[in-house]
């Protein structure tokens, strides 16, 4: 190849670079306009229920490995499903670099997210954990009536609490803090399940409806989990007073 060859063939890929550039400001303008003008418009908000069918309909395809059966999902939904997962991403990814904490949590706690059930662990990189963890835990506030008829403590490695209560009207309620460790693996049942990520008390939890609520809030700086479940005979218990009684437990 000759040096005028060499020169032109520079020439072609700086222009083409150039114009490359010029091309994502471009569409990076439109999309930024594109994503104010979602956001002002009501119309183009996504229903809860919606949103909540469509990521399970997502986890269960991906559990299957099988992404033909997403093309059900309606398209506009889903591109606004991933802008604002980008958004999420692009916001977590800062305050993972940034934030020690972030980092150490986050690689120390892994959710396995399967068809008829989800697996909590923590992993590795837990030599910064406080190895003391919660020993017990107080529960504040209970409808009416309800009284502890059980309870139940193991001490040791992988010790737990776990307590009892039941109402005049057939309620149910049952609290264990777990220390899991880094061996141990907590399933909780989430087939045909509404799961919801929360956050009680500062501590992100994972909200599960069926015909019962749950609520899991894992503790990866101790290997701990806290389970809370509650139960009513005829009908399913009611939201609000469920998450009063989780935001009244009080960890020691």
């Amino acid at each position: 190849m000759t040096r005028r060859e060499q020169l032109q063939e520079q020439y072609e890929d700086a222009l083409f670079a150039l114009l490359m550039d010029d091309l994502a400001w471009q569409e990076g303008e439109r999309l930024l306009e594109e994503n104010e003008r979602l956001k002002n418009d009501p119309g183009a908000a996504v229903p809860e229920d919606a949103m909540k069918r469509c990521l399970r309909v997502i986890d269960r395809e991906f559990a299957r490995k099988n992404a033909l059966k997403a093309g059900r999902i309606s398209w506009n939904v889903f591109k606004r499903i991933a802008i604002a997962a980008c958004v999420s991403m692009l916001l977590f990814s800062a305050a993972f670099a940034a934030s020690e904490t972030v980092r150490v949590n986050t690689l120390n706690l892994l959710i396995d997210v399967c068809d008829r059930y989800t697996d909590y662990r923590f992993g590795g990189g837990t030599d910064t954990a406080d190895t003391t963890g919660f020993s017990g835990f107080e529960v504040e506030w209970l409808p009416e009536g309800m009284t502890l008829t059980d309870q139940n403590i193991k001490s040791g490695n992988l010790c737990y609490v776990r307590k009892t209560y039941r109402g005049p009207n057939g309620e149910y309620l049952n609290i264990i803090l777990d220390t899991l460790g880094e061996a141990g693996v907590l399933s909780v049942n989430t087939e045909d399940a509404a799961v919801e990520d929360i956050t009680v008390n500062g501590w992100d939890a994972s909200l599960i409806t069926t015909d019962v609520l749950q609520v899991v809030i894992p503790f990866p700086e101790t290997t701990q989990i806290l389970i809370v479940t509650f139960s009513t005979e005829d009908m399913l218990p009611d939201r609000e007073v469920f998450l009063r009684i989780v935001e009244g437990i009080s960890l020691y």
